[in-house]
């Protein structure tokens, strides 16, 4: 900004100074002196004087150069400000879907530890309560339709279109796998679920890798005075917290 004020006032006093000199030599040295200076550093004087068209062509060209300085100032300052802005929003989208998948990565964890624990009494010669088999897979379903909302992901779609081409195509194997997890519920295969979740957890964890802590199972189950949370709530309702 500083450097393009330095730029103008040079045009304006360039400009000025032209211009003064102009008027003053054309005022001096008019058509009366020309037959007196032929070899004089004055001829351009007697030579503007004599032909006013080009002095007020010259002052003209000033002017035209002073304008279109300010028209590239107010291009370059529009860009700049475009610039700026482009950089905000990629910082606040980043921001956005950090705490996003961070909420997903939590319920992904407790849906894969609520399918394993499905698994297994699955495999067990004694047969868990009907009811509580039921719970368990209600939490799972009612996990999955939280996290993959499709008003979510369109949004989140629209906002990372704004990012790079790297992280645009990482989130959108993240986006991509979710809409696979959330077909799941519908026909409540383990293992199709489990292989769903899995890659979902795998995308997530490539874009956040942060969020790997999630799906350690020593940290799911240790939450302390921590708030619910969408997979904290799952786990409650399939009866898997440390209080079940």
């Amino acid at each position: 900004m500083n450097s393009r004020w330095v730029q103008g006032i040079y045009i304006v006093i360039g400009s000025a100074i032209v211009s003064a000199v102009t008027l003053a030599n054309a005022v001096a040295w008019g058509p009366h002196h020309c037959e007196e200076h032929h070899w004089s550093l004055k001829i351009i004087g007697c030579a503007l004087g004599s032909y006013e068209n080009l002095s007020g062509g010259l002052l003209a060209a000033c002017a035209a150069v002073f304008a279109g300085w300010m028209a590239w100032t107010a291009v370059q300052l529009q860009i700049s400000a475009d610039e700026r802005r482009a950089v905000a929003d990629r910082t606040e989208v980043e921001s956005v879907l950090a705490d996003d998948l961070d909420r997903i990565a939590e319920a992904l964890a407790a849906v894969w530890t609520t399918l394993e624990r499905l698994e297994e009494e699955s495999d067990r010669s004694i047969p868990t309560e009907p009811t509580l088999i039921a719970q368990r897979r209600n939490a799972v379903r009612w996990g999955i339709a939280e996290i993959t909302q499709q008003s979510w992901i369109d949004a989140t779609r629209k906002m990372v279109s704004m990012l790079g081409w790297r992280r645009r195509r990482a989130h959108e194997h993240v986006l991509t796998s979710l809409e696979r997890l959330r077909g799941q519920p519908e026909t409540f295969d383990i293992f199709e679920m489990q292989q769903a979740t899995q890659l979902a957890s795998s995308y997530v964890q490539s874009v956040a890798p942060k969020t790997s802590e999630y799906f350690e199972t020593s940290t799911i189950f240790h939450r302390g005075g921590k708030a619910w949370t969408i997979g904290y709530s799952i786990l409650v309702h399939a009866g898997l917290t440390e209080s079940a």
